[in-house]
């Protein structure tokens, strides 16, 4: 079986310039890439919640696949782990 190579890009969750990540997503999909990523780090407070920005990109999303390349389970509640 021969997987297929896909390539993506990483969208980082920064709340300056506010529609930053909505813009590098939109880009990336404009450049006809396959998946955007975005890292978790909760304890940062310069960035967005990944989950619910992921929510929000997924929501805008045309042809990406979208999904959490870090995510840290010990600093997130259990129930979202």
């Amino acid at each position: 079986m021969t997987l297929p190579v896909l390539f993506g890009a990483n969208v980082d969750p920064v709340w300056q310039p506010l529609d930053g990540p909505l813009e590098r997503t939109r880009h990336a999909e404009r450049l006809g890439l396959d998946f955007v990523t975005v890292q978790d780090h909760p304890y940062q407070p310069a960035f967005h919640d990944t989950w619910t920005l992921l929510t929000f990109l997924a929501a805008i999303l045309g042809t990406l696949a979208a999904g959490i390349w870090l995510t840290t389970y010990k600093r997130r509640e259990p129930v979202a782990a």
